[in-house]
């Protein structure tokens, strides 16, 4: 990913599906985020049974729940490109 210092708003949640394990799973992608984006809030918390949601700043921008999916590369695509239109609005 690269690296995107000037963020020192954002703020990442992430609920993921303790059940079905995807604990490491958020906290992979919780350390890819804090590595291009040390400033960035990046909260894992265990939430509904098959979850893997993302908010970035109260904004959905992935749901498990919706694609039945667990894409980890697009995610990180996902985290970019929403790191780079909120950085145009600046």
């Amino acid at each position: 990913m690269e690296r995107l210092n000037e963020n020192k708003d954002l703020k990442v949640q992430i609920e993921y599906c303790g059940a079905c394990d995807y604990g490491g799973h958020c906290l992979a992608l919780a350390n890819a985020i804090k590595k291009c984006t040390p400033n960035a809030v990046v909260l894992c918390k265990r939430g509904r049974q098959g979850s893997f949601e993302i908010l970035i700043n109260d904004k959905l921008i992935y749901s498990k729940l919706q694609t039945m999916a667990l894409p980890m590369k697009k995610l990180s695509t996902l985290f970019q490109m929403f790191l780079k239109e909120t950085n145009q609005k600046k």
